[in-house]
């Protein structure tokens, strides 16, 4: 992200390059969120294999990263793979105040489950830095509702 930021404010050619290894060093995160047995698995499948692939705080910083590779490419493909991640990780571990489950896992949509502040944090801001990049009111909506319903639980007595 800072690489491009970088890119966008000098246009330095080179930086793209540079942030697509650092892309490919990384996470497969738009690969996984544009395929369906990624959220699938971690609903599934919980045991200690893969666990950083569904620790929530990570979950969270890695739904930006199809918008970023968007940004960088403006293949849409990874804007697709955005919004299939997006849907089935809430239809699959969606909690009623409008975030994904994630006490340190993923643990499905039961709503006795919850989630930490600093999965709700890292979401806001990759759901702010998506709808910088795609403008898309689902993700508006998304982050309106997850600021209103699951960051007061959080940081509030009540």
């Amino acid at each position: 992200m800072l690489i491009q930021w970088l890119y966008n404010m000098n246009k330095d050619s080179s930086l793209l390059p540079l942030a697509s290894l650092i892309e490919s060093q990384s996470f497969a995160w738009s690969e996984w969120l544009g395929n369906r047995d990624w959220v699938i698995d971690a609903a599934t499948q919980q045991n200690d294999q893969h666990w950083m692939h569904r620790h929530a705080v990570n979950v969270a910083m890695g739904l930006k990263s199809p918008a970023l590779n968007y940004q960088r490419t403006g293949n849409k493909e990874y804007i697709k793979s955005l919004n299939t991640g997006f849907h089935d990780l809430m239809t699959l571990h969606g909690l009623p105040m409008a975030i994904f489950s994630g006490d340190e896992d993923l643990h499905g949509n039961d709503p006795a489950q919850g989630i930490e502040l600093c999965a709700i944090a890292e979401s806001m801001f990759s759901l702010e830095q998506i709808i910088g990049i795609t403008g898309d009111p689902r993700y508006m909506d998304a982050l309106e509702r997850m600021t209103f319903n699951a960051l007061p639980t959080q940081t509030t007595d009540s």
